[in-house]
Protein backbone atom coordinates (compact mmCIF):
# COMPACT_ATOMS: atom_id res chain seq x y z
CA UNK A 1 0.00 0.00 0.00
CA UNK A 2 1.41 3.46 -0.91
CA UNK A 3 1.54 6.38 1.26
CA UNK A 4 0.34 10.24 0.20
CA UNK A 5 2.62 12.74 0.85
CA UNK A 6 0.55 13.61 3.94
CA UNK A 7 1.14 9.88 5.43
CA UNK A 8 -2.36 8.50 4.98
CA UNK A 9 -2.45 4.95 2.87
CA UNK A 10 -3.34 5.76 -0.49
CA UNK A 11 -5.81 3.19 -1.19
CA UNK A 12 -5.43 0.01 -3.81
CA UNK A 13 -5.80 0.88 -7.48
CA UNK A 14 -5.70 4.57 -7.16
CA UNK A 15 -3.12 6.48 -9.44
CA UNK A 16 -3.88 3.54 -12.85
CA UNK A 17 -6.89 6.60 -13.77
CA UNK A 18 -10.06 7.86 -13.22
CA UNK A 19 -11.48 4.08 -12.47
CA UNK A 20 -9.01 3.06 -11.10
CA UNK A 21 -8.36 0.18 -13.58
CA UNK A 22 -5.32 -0.48 -15.71
CA UNK A 23 -5.88 -0.12 -19.61
CA UNK A 24 -6.31 -3.82 -20.45
CA UNK A 25 -9.33 -4.19 -18.07
CA UNK A 26 -10.37 -0.67 -19.64
CA UNK A 27 -10.81 -2.71 -23.12
CA UNK A 28 -11.97 -5.99 -22.05
CA UNK A 29 -15.48 -4.50 -22.45
CA UNK A 30 -14.91 -3.58 -26.16
CA UNK A 31 -13.32 -7.41 -26.69
CA UNK A 32 -16.17 -8.92 -25.83
CA UNK A 33 -18.80 -6.71 -27.66
CA UNK A 34 -16.30 -7.95 -30.90
CA UNK A 35 -16.61 -11.37 -29.94
CA UNK A 36 -20.06 -11.24 -29.12
CA UNK A 37 -20.67 -9.99 -32.83
CA UNK A 38 -18.23 -12.19 -34.15
CA UNK A 39 -20.24 -15.68 -32.58
CA UNK A 40 -23.80 -13.84 -33.83
CA UNK A 41 -22.54 -13.30 -37.43
CA UNK A 42 -20.88 -17.09 -37.45
CA UNK A 43 -24.67 -18.24 -36.00
CA UNK A 44 -26.57 -15.70 -39.05
CA UNK A 45 -23.88 -16.86 -41.68
CA UNK A 46 -23.91 -20.84 -40.20
CA UNK A 47 -27.82 -21.06 -39.82
CA UNK A 48 -28.23 -19.98 -43.56
CA UNK A 49 -25.54 -22.53 -44.20
CA UNK A 50 -27.74 -25.16 -42.92
CA UNK A 51 -30.58 -23.92 -44.62
CA UNK A 52 -29.11 -24.17 -48.17
CA UNK A 53 -27.61 -28.00 -47.15
CA UNK A 54 -30.74 -29.11 -45.69
CA UNK A 55 -32.27 -27.80 -49.14
CA UNK A 56 -30.14 -29.40 -51.43
CA UNK A 57 -29.40 -32.61 -49.79
CA UNK A 58 -33.09 -33.25 -49.15
CA UNK A 59 -33.73 -32.83 -52.93
CA UNK A 60 -30.69 -35.62 -53.69
CA UNK A 61 -32.73 -38.14 -51.21
CA UNK A 62 -35.88 -37.92 -53.27
CA UNK A 63 -34.94 -37.15 -56.65
CA UNK A 64 -31.56 -38.98 -57.34
CA UNK A 65 -34.04 -42.70 -56.50
CA UNK A 66 -36.87 -41.20 -58.36
CA UNK A 67 -34.53 -40.39 -61.48
CA UNK A 68 -33.29 -43.93 -60.79
CA UNK A 69 -36.08 -45.47 -60.70
CA UNK A 70 -37.83 -43.70 -64.11
CA UNK A 71 -35.53 -44.62 -65.95
CA UNK A 72 -35.50 -48.08 -64.56
CA UNK A 73 -38.76 -48.39 -65.40
CA UNK A 74 -38.81 -46.87 -68.58
CA UNK A 75 -36.17 -49.40 -70.29
CA UNK A 76 -37.85 -52.70 -68.55
CA UNK A 77 -41.13 -51.62 -69.12
CA UNK A 78 -40.83 -50.52 -72.64
CA UNK A 79 -40.11 -54.30 -73.45
CA UNK A 80 -43.44 -55.65 -72.31
CA UNK A 81 -45.87 -52.67 -72.67
CA UNK A 82 -46.44 -49.44 -74.27
CA UNK A 83 -44.69 -46.34 -71.60
CA UNK A 84 -46.40 -43.34 -71.90
CA UNK A 85 -42.76 -42.47 -73.01
CA UNK A 86 -43.99 -38.14 -73.24
CA UNK A 87 -44.84 -38.33 -69.18
CA UNK A 88 -41.35 -40.63 -68.52
CA UNK A 89 -39.26 -38.12 -69.93
CA UNK A 90 -41.05 -35.42 -68.76
CA UNK A 91 -41.01 -36.48 -65.51
CA UNK A 92 -37.34 -37.34 -65.70
CA UNK A 93 -36.53 -33.87 -66.90
CA UNK A 94 -38.48 -32.15 -64.55
CA UNK A 95 -36.39 -34.25 -61.92
CA UNK A 96 -33.02 -33.31 -63.22
CA UNK A 97 -34.07 -29.63 -63.26
CA UNK A 98 -35.01 -29.23 -59.87
CA UNK A 99 -32.16 -31.56 -58.62
CA UNK A 100 -29.69 -29.20 -60.22
CA UNK A 101 -31.37 -26.09 -59.38
CA UNK A 102 -31.61 -26.57 -55.77
CA UNK A 103 -28.08 -28.24 -55.53
CA UNK A 104 -26.51 -25.02 -57.15
CA UNK A 105 -25.46 -22.85 -53.75
CA UNK A 106 -24.39 -26.24 -51.64
CA UNK A 107 -22.06 -27.13 -54.06
CA UNK A 108 -20.67 -23.87 -54.27
CA UNK A 109 -20.60 -23.61 -50.43
CA UNK A 110 -18.55 -27.28 -50.01
CA UNK A 111 -16.53 -25.82 -53.35
CA UNK A 112 -17.78 -28.59 -55.29
CA UNK A 113 -18.66 -26.90 -58.48
CA UNK A 114 -16.14 -26.96 -61.43
CA UNK A 115 -13.11 -24.46 -61.63
CA UNK A 116 -11.93 -23.61 -65.16
CA UNK A 117 -8.84 -20.88 -63.44
CA UNK A 118 -5.88 -22.52 -63.42
CA UNK A 119 -4.46 -19.53 -61.57
CA UNK A 120 -6.23 -19.77 -57.97
CA UNK A 121 -4.22 -22.88 -56.88
CA UNK A 122 -0.71 -20.25 -57.16
CA UNK A 123 -2.31 -17.91 -55.43
CA UNK A 124 -1.77 -16.84 -51.52
CA UNK A 125 -4.68 -17.18 -48.79
CA UNK A 126 -5.08 -13.23 -48.92
CA UNK A 127 -5.09 -13.16 -52.77
CA UNK A 128 -7.65 -15.93 -53.11
CA UNK A 129 -10.33 -14.40 -50.63
CA UNK A 130 -9.82 -10.91 -52.81
CA UNK A 131 -10.53 -13.40 -56.11
CA UNK A 132 -13.49 -15.11 -54.51
CA UNK A 133 -15.22 -11.20 -53.45
CA UNK A 134 -14.24 -9.78 -56.91
CA UNK A 135 -15.83 -13.07 -58.67
CA UNK A 136 -18.74 -12.65 -56.03
CA UNK A 137 -19.41 -9.23 -56.89
CA UNK A 138 -18.55 -9.52 -60.80
CA UNK A 139 -20.01 -12.30 -61.62
CA UNK A 140 -22.45 -14.04 -59.24
CA UNK A 141 -24.82 -11.13 -58.33
CA UNK A 142 -25.21 -9.77 -61.68
CA UNK A 143 -25.67 -13.47 -63.20
CA UNK A 144 -28.27 -13.63 -59.64
CA UNK A 145 -30.16 -10.29 -60.29
CA UNK A 146 -30.22 -10.88 -64.28
CA UNK A 147 -31.48 -14.65 -64.02
CA UNK A 148 -33.44 -14.34 -60.85
CA UNK A 149 -35.70 -11.51 -62.35
CA UNK A 150 -36.43 -13.35 -65.52
CA UNK A 151 -37.52 -16.13 -63.71
CA UNK A 152 -39.62 -14.49 -61.43
CA UNK A 153 -41.32 -12.44 -64.58
CA UNK A 154 -41.51 -16.44 -66.28
CA UNK A 155 -43.19 -18.01 -63.35
CA UNK A 156 -45.43 -15.06 -62.38
CA UNK A 157 -46.45 -15.02 -66.06
CA UNK A 158 -47.02 -19.00 -66.15
CA UNK A 159 -49.29 -18.60 -63.04
CA UNK A 160 -51.09 -15.93 -64.62
CA UNK A 161 -51.79 -17.65 -68.26
CA UNK A 162 -53.18 -21.28 -65.81
CA UNK A 163 -50.11 -23.21 -68.21
CA UNK A 164 -51.09 -26.53 -67.23
CA UNK A 165 -47.89 -29.20 -66.36
CA UNK A 166 -47.44 -33.17 -67.56
CA UNK A 167 -46.45 -33.98 -64.36
CA UNK A 168 -49.45 -32.61 -62.33
CA UNK A 169 -51.64 -34.64 -64.66
CA UNK A 170 -52.46 -31.56 -66.37
CA UNK A 171 -53.25 -29.12 -63.62
CA UNK A 172 -52.57 -25.84 -64.36
CA UNK A 173 -49.03 -25.99 -62.01
CA UNK A 174 -46.84 -25.22 -64.71
CA UNK A 175 -45.70 -22.39 -62.17
CA UNK A 176 -44.62 -23.94 -60.16
CA UNK A 177 -41.65 -26.02 -61.92
CA UNK A 178 -40.68 -22.46 -63.40
CA UNK A 179 -41.01 -21.27 -60.13
CA UNK A 180 -37.40 -23.41 -58.87
CA UNK A 181 -35.23 -21.53 -61.55
CA UNK A 182 -35.46 -17.85 -58.98
CA UNK A 183 -35.59 -19.98 -56.26
CA UNK A 184 -32.45 -21.90 -57.14
CA UNK A 185 -30.65 -18.78 -57.96
CA UNK A 186 -31.92 -17.47 -54.55
CA UNK A 187 -30.23 -20.38 -52.79
CA UNK A 188 -27.25 -19.56 -55.12
CA UNK A 189 -27.45 -15.85 -53.91
CA UNK A 190 -27.01 -16.47 -50.33
CA UNK A 191 -24.39 -19.08 -50.62
CA UNK A 192 -22.07 -16.22 -52.55
CA UNK A 193 -23.15 -13.74 -50.35
CA UNK A 194 -22.12 -15.79 -47.47
CA UNK A 195 -19.00 -16.81 -49.20
CA UNK A 196 -18.53 -13.00 -49.46
CA UNK A 197 -18.87 -12.43 -46.08
CA UNK A 198 -16.43 -14.82 -44.84
CA UNK A 199 -13.34 -13.93 -47.04
CA UNK A 200 -14.03 -10.67 -45.98
CA UNK A 201 -13.79 -11.96 -42.26
CA UNK A 202 -10.58 -13.57 -43.13
CA UNK A 203 -9.00 -10.24 -44.51
CA UNK A 204 -9.70 -8.85 -41.62
CA UNK A 205 -8.12 -11.27 -39.02
CA UNK A 206 -11.71 -13.08 -38.12
CA UNK A 207 -11.28 -16.09 -39.63
CA UNK A 208 -8.60 -19.08 -40.33
CA UNK A 209 -9.19 -19.35 -43.95
CA UNK A 210 -10.42 -18.20 -46.84
CA UNK A 211 -13.67 -19.72 -48.10
CA UNK A 212 -14.77 -21.83 -49.53
CA UNK A 213 -13.36 -24.40 -48.20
Amino acid sequence: MEARPNGTPRAPGKGLGHSGRCPAVLSAPGIMDKERTDVSLETFLSTIERGIAVIAIGAAWVLLPLLAINRTFDIVARQFIATPANFVQMLEVRAFLFLVLLSFGFAYLRNAHIRVDVIRVYLTPKQQAWSEIAGYLLAVVPVCIVIGNYGIDYAIMSYGQGEREAIFLGRPMQWVVKSMLPFGILLLFLAGSTVCVRNVLFLLGRAEKPAPG
